[in-house]
């Protein structure tokens, strides 16, 4: 191929490839979607440096092969003013292209975060089946509002301790030191060299100070920990008055940052697991919750200053608030939590109404209505004809090709839900569900099914994030 000039290869030769490709891609994603139960539709904006607006829109599905799959649907400019309508007329367009071959009855899910704009704008997209707030969004809230709120007083078990709305401020004022410490670092060489320098004096590791980004989550707990593992380093070079030594953590300052530490890092480590785009995370939804509800209130038990025991008991308020119940109150994460086959929905049942989720499920089935239809059906035919309707019940039980339509009176999804909760435990939760549900196809197809429906939904948007 000539290429005459960079205006030919820019206006001609790229837009024709570039619907080529386009046009591969479809078919490949027509081709995977054929037998889709259930998707999950990322989505996320960006606002570059210049003020320029972009929109991105991710798909997650899981494969007749029980496979994880993910698409980019779209990355594209985005202006005017962020307003639900406008955000619903993009998202629109962006669905209703590419996904105009889907089945009617596959459930799609809107995965965002709590942004007023967003929150508006999916229900007026039609093609959205439902919508599941960003899981890992609502984890950094918990922190963000948690540090926001005051603690006006807090007592200890034994009544001895209190916190007030001046240790909560020693709080946020250490977690300020270390940030502009980590700032005025980040922007000088020569501290940066001072402090590799100590660190060879004194034989310990160097590792680079993580800068607090606010678009960045978790930032302030990475920043936090490097601070930390070179608090003995940076307290010398403190007392030694050196370039930094005015932004340098004070000795309280570092006990107050080594208490908060824990706390973060508990609340990383979940957004970590949830953020992953790699395999599926709606069924550790809940284990993950009940697991850090129970370490914060671990820490809380610590011989710690009063004013960080204050500060775990409103990141617990915060918690329950925005995850009530351990995150079993939503319907999505307790179905997640249904579908893992160690719990089973062990969790569901503690915290929340596991019952009542295994009723939706089989009253939602297609196979359960079918059983309904077709046993009104038989008490219609059977009246005024003089049989008992018990005895034409056992005649057609007996019928080839009936038997598990009519057999104890339950429908398929009911047979099944029986099997499944009689089938044993892996051996470890961190078993991998969807090899799990594709071993176990053939002999619950239906809730397999149902499964690859579920698990399909990511808890976080944050492969739509990374497109940016």
């Amino acid at each position: 191929m000539t290429v005459k000039s960079a205006t030919t290869f820019s206006k001609q030769k790229l837009p024709l490839l570039n619907g080529q490709v386009k046009q591969f891609i479809s078919k490949e994603l027509a081709r995977e979607l054929n037998d889709c139960e259930g998707l999950g539709a990322l989505t996320d904006m960006w606002t570059s440096r210049s003020n320029d607006s972009y929109i991105s829109a991710t798909l997650h599905f899981i494969n007749k092969n029980f496979e994880l799959k993910k698409f980019v649907l779209a990355c594209q400019p985005f202006s005017g003013q962020h307003t639900a309508a406008a955000l619903a007329k993009a998202l629109y367009k962006v669905m209703q292209t590419d996904l105009s071959f889907l089945r009617a009855s596959t459930q799609r899910i809107a995965v965002h975060n709590s942004a007023a704009n967003i929150k508006a704008a999916i229900p007026k997209t039609v093609e959205i089946t439902d919508s599941l707030l960003c899981a890992d969004h609502l984890i950094n809230l918990v922190l963000q509002k948690a540090n926001e709120k005051k603690i006006f007083k807090y007592s200890c078990h034994n009544g001895t301790s209190q916190s007030s709305e001046e240790d909560n401020n020693d709080i946020n004022k250490a977690i300020k030191q270390a940030q502009d410490f980590s700032a005025k670092v980040h922007r000088s060489s020569n501290c940066q060299n001072d402090i590799k320098k100590k660190c060879q004096e004194n034989e310990v590791s160097y590792v680079k100070i993580i800068t607090d980004c606010l678009t960045r989550w978790n930032s302030k707990s990475m920043m936090i920990t490097s601070v930390i593992r070179l608090r003995e380093v940076l307290e010398e070079l403190r007392d030694s008055k050196c370039e930094f030594a005015d932004v340098t953590p004070s000795e309280n300052q570092f006990l107050l940052l080594v208490e908060v530490q824990p706390i973060l890092d508990s609340f990383r480590k979940v957004s970590k697991v949830f953020s992953a785009d790699k395999h599926p995370t709606l069924h550790l939804a809940c284990s993950q919750l009940v697991n850090l509800q129970m370490k914060v209130n671990y820490i809380a038990q610590l011989d710690i200053q009063s004013a960080t025991k204050g500060l775990v008991q409103i990141r617990t308020g915060e918690l329950n608030r925005r995850f009530p119940n351990s995150g079993t109150k939503n319907h999505y994460h307790a179905m997640g939590n249904f579908l893992h086959p160690f719990f089973k929905g062990a969790l569901v049942k503690k915290y929340g109404d596991l019952e009542g989720l295994k009723d939706r499920l089989v009253n939602e089935h297609p196979s359960h209505q079918e059983f309904l239809s077709q046993i009104r059906n038989a008490s219609l035919n059977l009246t005024g004809s003089g049989f008992d309707f018990d005895e034409a019940e056992k005649m057609a039980s007996e019928m080839p090709g009936e038997e598990i339509l009519f057999r104890d009176g339950k429908s398929k999804i009911k047979i099944e839900l029986d099997t499944y909760k009689g089938l044993p435990r892996p051996n470890s939760s961190n078993t991998d569900t969807l090899k799990w549900w594709e071993a176990h196809a053939k002999m619950i197809p239906l809730l397999s099914q149902v499964a690859k429906k579920y698990l399909a939904i990511p808890l976080t948007f944050a492969s739509s994030e990374r497109v940016f």
